[in-house]
């Protein structure tokens, strides 16, 4: 068998203090806020994190608003609500984030 030597496509600049301080201050605006600063937390969060990873030599960065997940998940929670709990078992919301995640992240220019 022959050895096949694998790159790494895939790096991540970030270090620890720096993302314990975003988590940090998030956490306590998520918890100022009883939850409702949560969408806004997470698309700060994942900006940070995508700007500090290159995919192939190439820096991605994250364009999701808060604001535009805030009404994904309420969405999702009046379909959880009206389906009794149906649409969450099945895990769409889930899904829907994971979609908003992938639609948001782009190659910074």
């Amino acid at each position: 068998m022959e050895d096949i030597k694998i790159e790494n496509r895939f790096h991540y600049t970030g270090k620890w203090p720096e993302l314990f301080g975003i988590l940090f201050i998030q956490g306590l605006l998520i918890t100022i806020t009883l939850g409702i600063y949560y969408p806004w937390g997470y698309c700060s969060i994942r900006k940070w994190v995508l700007e500090r990873t290159y995919a192939e030599g190439r820096q991605l960065t994250f364009v999701g608003k808060g604001s535009e997940l805030f009404g994904i998940l309420i969405v999702q929670l009046l379909l959880t609500i009206v389906t009794i709990g149906i649409w969450a078992f099945l895990q769409i919301p889930v899904h829907k984030i994971l979609e908003f995640d992938v639609n948001n992240t782009r190659f910074k220019e």
